[in-house]
């Protein structure tokens, strides 16, 4: 009999499938309660010096698809002052998880509402609460946004290991 159809070659393969999708599920798990703990940050009150969102990538938003080195992108730029251990820092993290890349569906002069709506918030000259790491205080970011709420990171791996198990079954382990 063949190796290519084996159940011996079905039970390898699942196996491997089951550990590497464990794997990476425990791996990007480690990841987001490593963000999550960036929660309980303690904050300070920073200046917003600036808030907007910016046009990156590509030569021009008019110039033709042709033209263009890269597809343009939408980027929340800001930067704000703070103090600490009497030293003055300048940050520029948004988020702890940086949700300010916003590719263009369609090519458009106008940034997307989210973009927007956040730079309403934190208007030039205001006032914000900044969240920074004790360890380490240039790792800071001026709003959280928890990953957890996101599950579509479990996809990949929730689909090797299931994958993983139908190919044990076809090797009639159970």
């Amino acid at each position: 009999m063949s190796a290519k159809g084996s159940p011996q070659s079905a039970l390898v393969c699942g196996v491997i499938l089951v550990f590497a999708g464990l794997g990476v599920l425990f791996s990007m798990a480690r990841w987001a309660i490593h963000e999550h703990r960036k929660q309980s940050w303690p904050t300070m009150t920073g200046t917003i010096l600036e808030c907007s969102p910016t046009l990156t990538g590509g030569k021009s938003i008019s110039a033709p698809a042709s033209s263009r080195t890269s597809h343009p992108v939408w980027v929340l730029t800001c930067r704000y002052r703070f103090s600490t251990g009497g030293k003055v820092w300048i940050g520029h993290r948004a988020s702890n998880v940086e949700p300010r890349i916003h590719p263009l569906k369609a090519y458009s002069d106008q940034p997307p509402q989210s973009l927007v709506d956040i730079c309403q918030s934190y208007p030039v000259g205001s006032e914000a609460a900044i969240h920074y790491n004790p360890a380490d205080v240039m790792e800071v970011y001026l709003f959280y946004r928890s990953p957890l709420t996101e599950w579509s990171w479990c996809l990949v791996p929730t689909f090797l290991i299931l994958l993983g198990l139908g190919c044990i079954k076809f090797a009639g382990i159970f």
